[in-house]
């Protein structure tokens, strides 16, 4: 019988998603060994031949099981339940760009689009799960924010608002999920990460211009790679209580600049 975290990963067939499960369950070591993955995302992206590659090699070494988006976060939460009881580890990563357009000429089907994503699902299964965790009395939720959660892009107003959004929900619920009013605070903690322009399929249509632009703002010159995100993710996750509301930015430099 497993006796490892169970550990749940939305976005998980994207570059970053498969990064991170790549990280967790793919390094042997004491906090992630015998642990149970929970990947979530649209079936269809389950289906990419990298993706299908990735899994190959991935079954052999840990537990995988593939949960549709196109459920409701309940009844993958129930599924979930079903198998190990318990939730651990919650790793928001589920994401999408918005059409880049100015304000004005943005429709509010969009927005619709955007925050749904962005926001809502990220709300839904924290909802559902930090029950879960407080009956436990522990657990570990990242969520994904980006640099333009707190610095803005233009032409990207939905995007960036959604992410600063997050990052106001990630803030607030550090306050309130370690909080128990029957006795010492529960050994939950809330944070994000916040990458800047990562080398993934997401980004790979970036206008040359705008990559140029952003690429003077990064010491280093270049994208990240999703493994760094992955690196930070894996700190924010094993670390103690007290790392806690953190915004995480993994972005070479951009912010500072």
């Amino acid at each position: 019988m497993r006796v490892g975290k169970t550990i749940v990963i939305t976005g998980a067939a994207g570059g970053i998603g498969r990064a991170i499960t790549r990280n967790l369950a793919l390094i042997d070591d004491a906090w992630t060994r015998e642990s149970m993955f929970f990947l979530c995302d649209c079936s269809e992206k389950f289906q990419d031949g990298g993706f299908q590659a990735f899994l190959k090699e991935a079954e052999r070494k840990a537990f995988l099981r593939l949960m549709g988006a196109e459920a409701s976060v309940e009844q993958n939460v129930s599924l979930i339940l079903e198998s190990t009881g318990k939730i651990d580890v919650l790793i928001n990563a589920a994401g999408v760009l918005q059409k880049p357009a100015p304000l004005i000429k943005t429709d509010s089907e969009e927005v619709i689009r955007v925050f749904s994503v962005n926001f809502l699902t990220t709300f839904e299964w924290i909802k559902a799960v930090l029950p879960i965790m407080r009956e436990r009395g522990y657990g570990r939720i990242v969520n994904f924010s980006s640099v333009m959660g707190s610095r803005g892009d233009a032409g990207n107003a939905i995007y960036a608002a959604s992410k600063a959004a997050l990052e106001s929900l990630t803030k607030t619920l550090a306050l309130e999920a370690p909080f128990n009013k029957n006795g010492h605070p529960f050994d939950i903690t809330v944070n994000a990460v916040a990458p800047g322009i990562i080398d993934t399929s997401m980004t790979a249509g970036l206008p040359e211009a705008a990559w140029a632009e952003y690429k003077k703002r990064v010491p280093f010159h270049r994208k990240g790679a999703p493994e760094e995100v992955a690196e930070a993710v894996r700190f924010l996750i094993t670390s103690s209580q007290f790392i806690n509301g953190m915004i995480l930015p993994v972005d070479g430099g951009y912010l500072a600049s």
